[in-house]
């Protein structure tokens, strides 16, 4: 859906960072992939009128550009498939961890049965377990090691085994430390998302906006005091995913989004996120 709306100066300005963008990135045979993003960009920037108008009045030069990017950064951050893929990793993660707990709990019994069999039966296999030995093995080619720690690592070899944590106890160790474990993440909002039952159109401005808060982090970020309206945020998410019209934000369904994360505990124009983790 294009639009005809005439640009105003400061949306002119935005308008023709682009297409400097765009022009330079061609020239240089460079990012050829956001090339469709960059034009689209261009070719609808009437429906971005209120969003370059927010960007202009707000922003330094240099920080126009990381706000700038955000339209042209959709596939990487907070596009719907990005929301998925992010579900998908969190319940991987959450898979690995219980599978090596499961893991560790099964060696450590088994280690536990190979030492009784070998102390209480009449056969016999003999395989160093001692965890000094471990250690010393295992490091043999371990640069690092070798230069930093070898030297004082070796005297301690002469102490017996019944100075040292036996395998058994390294590995049930290991075992507790992945019973419970946490999962954190940089993006906290990103917690949203995962508690959502259902994928939706909230999905989007979970993945936008902390995307933007992201984008708040550091010396070099975007001012903490930056905001955007709900038309500017429909017009960039319409764009920067190539909307059809019946999945089009508006300004009201921004609104509602936002309202819904406040409930939820994130005003996304507030405070950084923090949340209890899931």
């Amino acid at each position: 859906m294009q639009t005809k709306n005439k640009l105003t100066l400061s949306a002119q300005a935005c308008l023709d960072w682009l297409k400097k963008d765009l022009e330079y990135n061609l020239d240089k045979n460079i990012w050829g992939s956001l090339t469709p993003l960059y034009e689209r960009s261009i070719e609808r920037s009437g429906e971005l009128n209120d969003f370059f108008e927010d960007v202009h009045n707000q922003l330094d030069d240099d920080q126009k550009r990381l706000i700038l990017e955000i339209l042209v950064d959709a596939n990487f951050f907070w596009h719907p498939n990005q929301a998925a893929k992010i579900r998908t990793d969190y319940q991987k993660f959450v898979e690995s961890n219980q599978d090596i707990f499961d893991a560790a709990r099964r060696l450590a019994l088994l280690l536990e049965e190979r030492m009784e069999l070998n102390e209480g039966s009449r056969w016999y296999s003999y395989v160093d377990t001692d965890l000094a030995d471990i250690l010393n093995s295992s490091s043999q080619h371990h640069s690092r090691f070798n230069l930093y720690l070898r030297e004082s690592f070796q005297p301690l070899l002469s102490f017996d085994s019944r100075y040292w944590p036996t395998t058994l106890d390294f590995v049930e160790e290991l075992r507790n430390r992945f019973f419970d474990a946490e999962i954190e993440t940089s993006e906290l909002p990103l917690h949203l998302l995962i508690n959502q039952k259902r994928s939706s159109d909230l999905d989007t401005l979970i993945l936008f906006f902390s995307d933007l808060q992201t984008r708040k982090m550091g010396i070099d970020g975007l001012p903490k005091s930056f905001k955007l309206r709900d038309s500017s945020v429909a017009s960039a998410i319409n764009i920067g995913l190539d909307l059809p019209p019946e999945g089009l934000f508006t300004a009201e369904k921004v609104k509602v989004g936002r309202q819904n994360l406040r409930k939820k505990g994130w005003d996304v124009w507030g405070e950084r996120y923090e949340c209890e983790q899931p």
